[in-house]
């Protein structure tokens, strides 16, 4: 249900990139049995019917959202493929030259925050990787947030936020958590400590020469996840 979702925030973005999406569906390669002789030949047949099918099923959607992003001046191509689908995700992206892997949350149950694939693709793909939760009002990329240590400012994922900000016409805020994990420190230690954690970040991005590029942002918390 997500990838819906997907589509209308891709959709949202695109005009100022101008950039060509291109549509992907993996049929998992469990379906793809190599020992076809050992089955009864109506369950091969009808393994075979259910596999075309579903290659008929989803260009046909394909086709049709094509349709409607062509009206609306948008470049859109689709790829259908077999086998593990991050595994296809990733291959497609990097043989198209793909800039951008966007792909829904997928299916997660209450200990994960994603499906399997989302994760497996955000974890092993070179290419930068967009994680889309569907949105009941569709909003349009104002700010961006890119979290960082007091250490190596101009990352790659400080790099490839402010091309987007650009763009995009956004926001971007560096982010410094300072992590108290379960120490009880005095009020005025810990604001002390946020204060010369700022002054460092302010610094290292004056040094960067992105001071009206930037915001820097130092809050204290638990755990940075938070």
């Amino acid at each position: 249900e997500d990838s819906n979702y997907v589509l209308y925030f891709v959709k949202n973005i695109e005009n100022e990139f101008n950039s060509e999406i291109i549509g992907i569906y993996v049929i998992p390669n469990y379906y793809e049995v190599e020992v076809m002789e050992d089955f009864p030949a109506h369950e091969s047949e009808l393994l075979t019917t259910w596999i075309n099918e579903t290659k008929s099923k989803q260009s046909d959607r394909f086709h049709n959202i094509g349709k409607i992003l062509e009206v609306e001046g948008v470049k859109f191509s689709e790829r259908i493929k077999k086998g593990t689908p991050y595994l296809q995700i990733i291959k497609t992206a990097e043989k198209e030259g793909a800039d951008l892997i966007i792909l829904g949350k997928g299916r997660a149950d209450k200990k994960y925050i994603m499906g399997a694939t989302a994760l497996k693709v955000l974890r092993r793909s070179h290419i930068p990787v967009l994680i889309y939760k569907k949105s009941r009002k569709l909003r349009k990329i104002r700010r961006i947030v890119v979290p960082t240590d007091l250490f190596k400012i101009v990352s790659e994922d400080l790099k490839f936020a402010l091309a987007m900000a650009e763009k995009l016409k956004a926001e971007l805020y560096c982010l410094h958590i300072m992590e108290t994990g379960k120490k009880i420190m005095p009020p005025e230690v810990l604001e002390r400590l946020r204060g010369n954690a700022y002054a460092t970040l302010a610094q290292n991005i004056h040094e960067a020469n992105l001071d009206d590029k930037v915001h820097t942002v130092v809050q204290k918390a638990r755990n940075a996840f938070e």
